[in-house]
């Protein structure tokens, strides 16, 4: 699937070590980063749900500071 949803994201991770949460949020940002547009994307509409789990300062700042 091209552009899969955080639920069908967190459903084929099943029992990894990775939170489901963590991968879709350092995704995110590493698409972000390498200049792929992610606005639009059902991963995009459903950061706020992503978000708000991470405990990783760094995570949550690139969250906070005005990317969303």
């Amino acid at each position: 699937m091209a552009d899969p949803s955080y639920e069908e994201v967190e459903r084929w991770l099943g029992d990894s070590q990775v939170p489901g949460f963590y991968a879709a949020a350092f995704g995110l940002v590493l698409c972000e980063r390498a200049g792929i547009d992610i606005r639009g994307t059902r991963m995009w509409d459903d950061r706020a749900t992503i978000f708000e789990r991470v405990e990783l300062r760094e995570l949550n700042s690139w969250y906070t500071s005005g990317r969303r």
